[in-house]
């Protein structure tokens, strides 16, 4: 569990409607998961770049379940790999999960393997703030740092916030990356999201789109 998460931290977001249909229906196990449609985004699972990048870049215990990217983004996958890709959310689960009703313990079992992981913690995040801790000295690609370990506003979602260095060739990038779990349906269900960091606002726009589209996910679900 520790390694997937470093994994889905260290891979390589978005503008939001109130529109509840569903543009895809996908199934996990024996229930049919919703996906909303959302203004400035597309679904783009079925698209064959997509797809085949998803293939090469998921571990051998996870189940891809969508895609989120812009339009410019979703027709132009193999340009953003070479120059790093964000600005998408990808919802996935692991093949445990399938079968498995979600279970009371759940959330804080998903906190207890973060925070016994071998990141780096920050002990005063305002402190850090103040004497700009965040450079690409002290960030590395296999040691994010972890931020905040948060609920959004439902009892159904638990986010774990942090920054880590992505290395596309030459280029180095700071990245907030949000990972979150979420309970849809009682099953256990993961999105991520990542947006190049820009300044501590940056980490304040990430935490807003990420728990908005988590609270899309529970609306039409």
């Amino acid at each position: 569990m520790k390694k997937l998460l470093l994994i889905l931290l260290c891979l390589p977001m978005i503008g939001f409607g109130q529109n509840g249909e569903c543009v895809k229906y996908q199934r996990f196990g024996d229930v049919s998961i919703c996906f909303p449609e959302i203004d400035g985004l597309i679904e783009c699972s079925s698209d064959s770049e997509v797809s085949y990048w998803s293939k090469m870049s998921k571990s051998s215990n996870e189940v891809t379940l969508g895609w989120y990217f812009t339009a410019n983004n979703c027709s132009n996958i193999s340009a953003l790999k070479e120059e790093g890709l964000y600005d998408y959310f990808k919802i996935f689960s692991l093949n445990s999960f399938v079968s498995r009703k979600a279970q009371d313990g759940d959330f804080i079992e998903f906190e207890r393997y973060i925070k016994s992981s071998e990141w780096d913690f920050l002990d005063d995040w305002e402190l850090a703030k103040k004497i700009k801790f965040v450079t690409g000295e002290n960030i590395s690609g296999d040691k994010p740092i972890y931020i905040e370990y948060y609920s959004p506003p439902s009892s159904k979602i638990r986010s774990f916030v942090g920054l880590t260095k992505i290395i596309v060739g030459e280029k180095e990038d700071i990245v907030v990356s949000i990972l979150n779990i979420i309970e849809i349906k009682s099953r256990i269900i993961f999105y991520t999201y990542y947006l190049p960091y820009n300044g501590i606002s940056t980490i304040k726009k990430a935490k807003a789109k990420s728990d908005y589209f988590g609270l899309k996910l529970l609306e039409v679900n």
